[in-house]
């Protein structure tokens, strides 16, 4: 028999047999918050950056309060993760079409053409299925009726979804032997991953514990974060966490590939106001996963977004 959804009242009781505490929120106001502003499943979610004491379920050092903390915190970053990488998306295109642009033996037609004959059965039939998608589109299906039989590069590129764009952009790379495109490729492959959580709302800072001490980080991120004084063990140790390893890179790519001074100080903007908040309530002095995460985001943002 499948278990029934706990009342609101038994939510709370939940909570208090797993030793997290009523400190700093009281539970009437807990008990509000649970109704009105969040569920239980997601806010229980961060419980995961907290540890247990040694073979039990019960958590130490963990107030109600921190995990509406970290909620909220959470929700100004998935935000400013979404406006990021599409300002990312839009920038890696206006410089690809540069790229073609400027290139004498490029029409900026025969390179869709052979992108389109380089690609296998599976996948011209998948890439066909999401093109033929934009027919009915209430915004690019103006679009798709002019060029669908003869695409050119600056069509081409609005019609397709970010994961399609970077395997269009990953064919071009190879095609002009650029290693910096090359190396854009990772950080984009990096990015849609975090852009995807954070666009259907998933926790993304609800379990920044490593659990893997594997260490594998794009090179420009890393010496990157060796320039602003973060040590090699500290990238090692942090960035083995995947979801600040996505973070962190977006933070990166954001930095590399947006020549708009205005959209960047405006991330920038976005950014401090997001690091203010971050230990505006709670120092995490009791929880050092927390607190390294939250002091490398505060590291990055103050040297790679100064506000100007």
């Amino acid at each position: 028999m499948q278990k029934p959804i706990l009342s609101y009242e038994e939510q709370i009781d939940h909570f208090v047999k797993k030793d997290i505490t009523f400190n700093n929120m009281s539970k009437e106001i807990a008990l509000d918050y649970l109704k009105s502003n969040n569920n239980f499943f997601k806010l229980s979610a961060y419980r995961k950056n907290f540890p247990k004491r040694d073979g039990t379920d019960k958590y130490i050092s963990l107030d109600f309060s921190y995990l509406v903390d970290l909620a909220v915190i959470d929700t100004r970053l998935r935000m400013i993760i979404v406006e990021m990488s599409l300002n990312i998306e839009h920038f890696a295109k206006v410089q690809l079409i540069k790229t073609i642009t400027e290139n004498d033996t490029e029409d900026g037609y025969s390179i869709v053409k052979d992108y389109l004959d380089s690609l296998d059965l599976q996948e011209r039939l998948h890439l066909e299925t999401e093109i033929e998608r934009n027919k009915t589109s209430l915004y690019v299906s103006e679009l798709y009726n002019k060029y669908h039989a003869n695409f050119p590069i600056w069509a081409f590129v609005e019609i397709l979804a970010f994961g399609s764009f970077i395997h269009f952009y990953q064919f071009c790379a190879n095609r002009f032997g650029n290693a910096d495109m090359k190396d854009n490729v990772y950080l984009f492959l990096t990015i849609k991953k975090i852009r995807n959580a954070s666009a259907h709302n998933n926790c993304i800072l609800n379990d920044l514990i490593i659990k893997t001490h594997k260490y594998k980080v794009n090179y420009g991120v890393s010496r990157a974060l060796s320039a602003i004084g973060v040590k090699y063990s500290q990238r090692k140790r942090k960035m083995a966490c995947e979801r600040t390893a996505q973070i962190i890179t977006c933070f990166y790519t954001h930095k590399r590939i947006v020549s708009s001074v205005g959209t960047h100080q405006h991330i920038a903007t976005n950014l401090n106001e997001f690091s203010a908040r971050l230990f505006r309530d709670y120092s995490y002095d009791s929880n050092p996963t927390i607190q390294t995460t939250f002091k490398l985001f505060q590291k990055t943002i103050d040297n790679w977004f100064p506000i100007e």
